[in-house]
Order: structure tokens, then C-alpha cells, then sequence
């Protein structure tokens, strides 16, 4: 899924995005460590056989490592919609653990800090109301 990334790249993606998780979880009240999330991200990406977590969607990995923040920047949401099936990491629920899933970048907004029961009852609410 991420063969387009070089060995050395991906790990350094693993390595920023736990570190990330870990530091963030951290001042949440969770404790694990950077190599405890590097494994449960790399195992996430593993089980996810390429697509989103919670829509099944498949996910655009050749946009995996590559974003630039200054073309972000000038082009706002139309960069992001671009970006809308690029893999990122999720926490399973909304605990600060090391449980994480992948999903798009526009799941991962749209879920944000929500478990994943509130999250199916939230979408529950949308379809209903818009069948």
C-alpha cells in the first residue's frame, strides 16, 4: 500500500506520525510509547487491506508522505477535497490508547474526536433525516 514510498521515507513517516500520536494522546491522560504506536500504526495499515476503516472506501496511497504545507496553504479546502481519500491514522474510539485504524483524511474530519458508537449514530441522524 505504500510501495511508493521508500523504505527509509516510510519509516520516517511511522516514526512522525507516532511520535505525534503519542505526545497528543499523551497530554489526554494516555501512556504508551513511540515504539508501542509505530507498531499499532504499521499493524493498522497491515490489516486494513488499502481501504477506509469506517466507509470501505479504497484510499489513495501514492498520496501518503506527500503533503505540502504551502500548497495547502494557498489553495485551503480545495487542496484538502483533492486530498480526500488520502490514508491517515484514527484512533479506533476516542480513548487516548494505542488502537488505531486507517481512514481518509475526510472520514478523519468527520469523525474527529467521536467513538465509533457516536459516530454510527451520528450517521444514523444524517441518513435519516436526508434518505
Amino acid at each position: 500500500m505504500a510501495e511508493h514510498l521508500t523504505p527509509t521515507a516510510y519509516n520516517n513517516w511511522l516514526r512522525g506520525k507516532a511520535q505525534g500520536l503519542a505526545r497528543r494522546d499523551e497530554q489526554r491522560g494516555g501512556h504508551y510509547s513511540v515504539s508501542e504506536a509505530k507498531a499499532a500504526v504499521h499493524a493498522a495499515i497491515a490489516d486494513c487491506g488499502g481501504r477506509d476503516y469506517w466507509t470501505g472506501e479504497q484510499l489513495r496511497w501514492d498520496l501518503l508522505g506527500n503533503y505540502d504545507s504551502d500548497e495547502s496553504g494557498l489553495q485551503g479546502a480545495t487542496y484538502k477535497r483533492a486530498r480526500a481519500l488520502q490514508p491517515t491514522i484514527d484512533h479506533r474510539d476516542s480513548r487516548p490508547i494505542c488502537d488505531f485504524v486507517i481512514c481518509a483524511w475526510r472520514t478523519n474530519d468527520a469523525k474527529h474526536d467521536m467513538s465509533s458508537e457516536e459516530l454510527k449514530e451520528f450517521c444514523r441522524l444524517v441518513l435519516e433525516h436526508n434518505p
